[in-house]
């Protein structure tokens, strides 16, 4: 055999053997390689998502609890089903309070389709400019929201200065409790608060 033969053989077997240690060791490395950093990568990705779902979880709870602070005083503006008599004497009151004459119109019997519909009331006050002004600062100052869609102030009197005031608009009002059940109305159950005992007023 000559030389130039064995070279060629030596050859040829080396390239096998490379040949055969790269499919047989090589190859499953660089796949196992791969598929590893291919679970790592979606890994993190799962992670990233898990983490931001994470920070939007918290941004809800934070802010779920900045609301929850004001559902309280949210309740109160609104007039509880079956109170609506007690909202009606506390206006008469105050205007006894102030002294001035007092007419309303509502229908209690007709006024609610549903028990949400608001409550609409109209007031015609008659007394002074004085008198009704510090009739609607204490009427602002109450617990149940009144929101007035109509204000007008006529009519003065030169012997009295007595002028007539129409208000109308409506208190809203609910059916269910801050709990979420639907509001049972008892006897028991405490008064809407009374005029506040401080009569002063600003300076007109």
């Amino acid at each position: 055999m000559t030389i130039k033969r064995k070279i060629s053989l030596t050859l040829a077997a080396v390239t096998t053997l490379l040949a055969t240690i790269t499919y047989v060791v090589i190859l499953p490395v660089i796949n196992e390689i791969t598929t590893v950093v291919r679970a790592i990568h979606n890994e993190r990705e799962d992670l990233e998502a898990k983490y931001q779902r994470g920070q939007q979880i918290r941004r809800i709870t934070a802010e779920f609890k900045k609301i929850q602070q004001d559902l309280g005083r949210l309740n109160a503006l609104y007039l509880p089903a079956g109170r609506e008599l007690n909202f009606i004497t506390t206006l008469e009151t105050i205007a006894r309070t102030y002294q001035l004459e007092l007419d309303k119109t509502t229908d209690l019997a007709t006024a609610f389709p549903s028990p949400d519909t608001p409550l609409p009331l109209t007031l015609t006050l008659r007394g002074s400019f004085t008198q009704i002004t510090r009739y609607l600062l204490e009427l602002e100052r109450q617990d149940i929201y009144f929101n007035i869609g109509h204000l007008s102030i006529r009519g003065r009197v030169p012997q009295t200065g007595e002028v007539t005031a129409v208000i109308a608009g409506q208190a809203y009002r609910r059916a269910y409790e801050p709990n979420g059940e639907t509001r049972r109305t008892t006897e028991t159950e405490a008064e809407i608060p009374p005029p506040s005992s401080d009569n002063s007023s600003p300076t007109l």
